[in-house]
């Protein structure tokens, strides 16, 4: 039992890292797309494309261990940086 548990503490580890990278391509993207955009005036439908891409596979790579610890996604960077200031 104990190594079924650490197998799958591996695997969300990985599918942390994988969600993780896939969220840093994007946002690495997004900036080099608006870099290329209104500096060189070059436009790259190829990065707008990973960028759509990785967020939609950064996703899908973390909804199995959620679903696990019966938890959802949700983004609260806003909030956390918010708290105790109202």
């Amino acid at each position: 039992m104990s190594r079924m548990k650490s197998l799958t503490r591996l695997l969300d580890k990985s599918l942390l890292l994988i969600s993780v990278s896939c969220l840093a391509i994007s946002i690495l993207g997004a900036i080099i797309a608006v870099f290329l955009r209104y500096v060189l005036g070059i436009s790259l439908q190829t990065i707008e494309e990973i960028c759509r891409y990785a967020i939609i596979y950064g996703v899908f790579a973390y909804i199995g261990p959620l679903i696990l610890k019966n938890e959802h996604l949700k983004m609260d960077i806003l909030k956390d940086m918010l708290k105790g200031k109202a």
